[in-house]
C-alpha cells in the first residue's frame, strides 16, 4: 500500500471512530460537504498543514495519521536523564569550578587580611586622615568621569 492511501486508511478510521463517519469530519474540517475529503481519501493528494492543524485540534494524532505510530505524549513530555556519560563529565566540571572558587576566596581573604595589615601600619604612623583624604579624592575623581 503507498503512503497516501495509508493515510487515507487511518483518516477514514478516525473519521469514523471520532465522529461517527466522513460527513461528520467534513464538517469538523470546515469542509462543505464529505466531497472536500475525497482527494485525500482517494490517495490522490497528501493532507495540508491547515488540515493536519485543524485534525490535532479535534484530537487525532498527527504521527499516527501520517506514520502510523503514535507517540506516548507523557513519555515525550518528560525530560530524558542524562546518560552517566554526561554525569560525570558535569560532575568533574563543576569539582573544578568549586576548587576555583575555593582559590579565589582564598586570594580575596589574602587581598582582606594584606589591606587590613596595611591600614594598621597607616594608622600606627599616624597618616590615617590624610590617606582617607587622599582616597576620598581618588573615589570623587572616579565618579566623575564615569559621568
Amino acid at each position: 500500500m503507498n503512503k497516501k492511501l495509508e493515510i487515507a486508511f487511518r483518516l477514514k478510521n478516525f473519521a469514523e471512530k471520532k465522529f461517527n463517519g466522513l460527513a461528520g469530519l467534513s464538517r469538523a474540517l470546515g469542509m462543505k460537504d464529505r466531497q472536500g475529503l475525497n482527494p485525500y481519501l482517494s490517495g490522490k493528494s497528501f493532507i495540508g498543514g491547515e488540515y493536519l492543524l485543524k485534525l490535532s485540534d479535534l484530537g487525532c494524532d498527527i504521527n499516527w495519521l501520517l506514520n502510523g505510530t503514535t507517540i506516548n505524549t507523557r513519555e515525550a513530555n518528560l525530560v530524558k536523564e542524562p546518560s552517566s556519560e554526561y554525569k560525570v563529565d558535569f560532575e568533574k566540571q563543576l569539582e573544578k569550578l568549586e576548587l576555583e572558587l575555593e582559590k579565589v576566596k582564598a586570594r580575596n581573604y589574602d587581598l582582606i587580611e594584606e589591606n587590613r595589615s596595611l591600614w594598621n601600619a597607616i594608622k600606627e604612623l599616624g597618616y590615617e586622615k590624610q590617606v582617607l583624604r587622599l582616597l576620598n579624592r581618588k573615589i570623587s575623581s572616579k565618579e566623575k568621569k564615569e559621568k
